[in-house]
């Protein structure tokens, strides 16, 4: 027997983030598992304030924020949402003529759940293989960005989803399995074998697409590891030519106590030669050079010492 679930995924957006999903919504950029002869099947079922959806994110939260604190620039300002349900019954659905009146109650949800204002995108996407619609709606209430109060962690999710559902029965589809593990998870063996770098997760939706966003956000990945490998690169060539400019100074060190070595030679020869050579003589020199020489200065700048 097919599957029949209700499908609503969920997506924080943050910063400059709406730009990737709204020029996926209103098709700027078209996905390639999209059919461009369906296009004109999709449906705004919110007329869209303009034709940008970080201007309308930005203003509906000058309308509505009133706080005098500053908003953060982490703070979650708009949320996505994908609905949608199990392709063989969204097909059903289709078939039966029942479409509209499944949009319709999508609309209503969302503009019950998360306040009419606040709903900036409800879009069908008809161009895909299997019908859904993108939401998109900014967290206010009480004149703040308060994402917790409409979706606060595991248990807002869940009882989001149960209430979905309840209002989805009508067209067949059902709660899906609570608390599921099921992950979505792509590796880019490459980098992360060449520079170390844990592997990245594509983040789709529950119809298998990557979200909305996700080609800018893994551009942003590979720009800082970009920046990291030209940052390893100039380390390592920092560090080799620390290496070599020691290696330098060691073998002029070398040259240096060879000489000293060398000047050593030459002065015991010397004694030796105006016969000062014998073993007594070496031992009042030394005493002599040891007693002229300043007690700060020795055992710091000490000269080569005459063997006894």
């Amino acid at each position: 027997m097919p599957k029949s679930f209700a499908v609503l995924h969920v997506t924080k957006i943050s910063g400059s983030g709406s730009g990737g999903i709204g020029a996926h919504i209103s098709r700027k950029h078209t996905p390639a598992n999209a059919d461009p002869e369906r296009a004109h099947l999709n449906q705004e079922l919110v007329n869209p304030r303009s034709n940008s959806l970080k201007k309308d994110i930005d203003q509906r939260i000058q309308e509505g924020y009133t706080s005098d604190r500053k908003i953060r620039k982490d703070a979650v300002r708009a949320v996505g949402v994908i609905l949608s349900g199990s392709p063989d019954q969204m097909k059903k659905i289709e078939k039966d003529g029942r479409l509209d009146e499944w949009c319709q109650a999508n609309k209503k949800f969302i503009q019950e759940r998360f306040g009419k204002d606040n709903v900036l995108r409800c879009t069908l996407h008809m161009d895909e293989a299997t019908p859904h619609i993108h939401a998109v709606f900014t967290p206010i209430k009480d004149g703040k960005l308060r994402f917790k109060a409409f979706l606060d962690g595991k248990k807002g999710l869940t009882r989001l989803q149960d209430d979905y559902a309840k209002e989805m029965a009508n067209f067949g589809l059902k709660r899906g399995l609570k608390q599921t593990r099921a992950k979505h998870i792509t590796t880019r063996e490459y980098y992360a074998q060449l520079e170390a770098v844990p592997p990245v997760q594509i983040k789709k939706n529950l119809l298998g697409h990557p979200k909305a966003g996700e080609e800018e956000r893994l551009t942003e990945e590979f720009k800082k590891i970009t920046a990291a490998a030209f940052t390893r690169e100039t380390e390592t060539a920092r560090f080799f030519g620390a290496m070599q400019q020691t290696n330098r100074q060691n073998k002029t060190l070398e040259e240096l106590l060879k000489r000293e070595k060398e000047n050593h030679k030459r002065t015991e020869s010397l004694l030796k030669k105006i016969g000062l050579g014998d073993k007594e003589t070496l031992e009042r020199v030394q005493r002599a050079v040891q007693k002229d020489t300043p007690k700060r200065d020795r055992g710091q700048n000490r000269g080569p010492q005459i063997p006894r």
